[in-house]
């Protein structure tokens, strides 16, 4: 059976700038609405993420405890030539004379996995009031007597109607919908390999200890 539902918010992607702006919005009362395609929450092909000191300073609220994340308080840069043999490196740390505010003072990133970090965030957004989706693919858009967008439909055509947020990420059908951005051109992309691995702790610890950042 198709229905239309009304909101005053629809967010699109529930990553950590979609969950954010759900948070905040229900806080100020709107009926707010997030649709993520995946079956769960933080199940994006992503292995982590870095937090920078900025996210606690602009967002006071967020923890800094997960128990897989790990403080980076220094990073190597290492310069590497073609035939893959290093030829040179340096370090750059966080600073307590030069840092502007007390979090740059004390770390660069806080890495985290998006399997912790987004379901956390969710947590924020359902209690702050808002609903969240899952296993639901946006397809399209819903269009106004004025050609202004006022709604999004689902694979199964089902209606939303409401302000819309695009929040869906690199490939995003909202931003493509809206004629916005239709593709990525070649030299706007940047390939990543990610490989994840375990390792004992005691020895990763003494390893690396707090360069946890390697370019």
């Amino acid at each position: 059976m198709v229905t239309m539902e009304q909101y005053d918010l629809i967010i699109v992607g529930a990553g950590p700038g979609g969950l954010t702006a759900a948070k905040y919005a229900s806080e100020k009362g709107l009926k707010t609405i997030v649709f993520e395609r995946g079956r769960n929450i933080g199940e994006k092909n992503c292995s982590g993420t870095a937090l920078s000191p900025k996210c606690f300073r602009d967002f006071p609220y967020l923890k800094k405890d997960f128990d897989t994340g790990r403080i980076s308080r220094t990073a190597i840069s290492h310069f590497i030539n073609e035939n893959l043999v290093e030829e040179s490196f340096y370090g750059f740390s966080a600073s307590s004379r030069l840092g502007r505010y007390e979090e740059a003072k004390s770390f660069l990133t806080l890495n985290v996995y998006r399997s912790e970090f987004d379901p956390y965030l969710s947590g924020l957004a359902i209690n702050a009031g808002s609903i969240i989706k899952t296993s639901t693919l946006i397809v399209d858009l819903l269009y106004d007597e004025n050609n202004k967008i006022c709604g999004v439909i689902d694979e199964n055509g089902n209606k939303y109607k409401g302000i819309v947020i695009g929040a869906d990420g690199v490939t995003s059908i909202i931003a493509k919908k809206a004629g916005i951005r239709d593709k990525w051109e070649h030299d706007e992309l940047t390939l990543m390999l990610a490989i994840e691995y375990k390792a004992n702790t005691n020895l990763f610890n003494r390893i690396f200890d707090d360069y946890a950042l390697h370019y």
